[in-house]
């Protein structure tokens, strides 16, 4: 009886640590994708001390909040996120707007294809 008891906490401890990564790692992609938005629309906009701050920001958040969506998922996607989020970084730095917004593109596709692995689908699974 004992073991029955430790085995369903154990479960049940599981899918709530499961569910909350699941939900902070959908949280951390919309807002990755949402401050990645303002960032190139500042860019577009010439504004790059504003676009730098931004993306400093993005960065310090990705840094701050992935510890337990890197538990969650393969490290490697999101070390790619925070490579990316750099590269846009140096490139708003020295005001090269067009490795700029490659580089934004491609912190926003990287986000969302993390987003829709999380979907549970046949190619996910296999």
């Amino acid at each position: 009886m004992k073991n029955t008891i430790v085995s369903i906490i154990l479960f049940i401890t599981v899918i709530g640590f499961v569910s909350f990564a699941h939900n902070e790692l959908i949280e951390l992609c919309d807002n990755i994708n949402k401050e990645s938005e303002e960032i190139e629309e500042l860019i577009n906009k010439d504004n790059w001390d504003k676009a730098y701050e931004k993306s400093v920001a993005l960065l310090n958040k990705l840094k701050d909040e992935s510890l337990v969506s890197s538990m969650y998922i393969n490290h490697v996607e999101l070390d790619q996120l925070v490579d990316n989020t750099v590269l846009v970084t140096v490139n708003v730095k020295c005001k090269t707007k067009n490795d700029a917004l490659a580089s934004l593109h491609v912190v926003k596709y990287n986000s969302n294809r993390i987003k829709e692995m999380q979907n549970p689908k046949l190619r996910n699974i296999l």
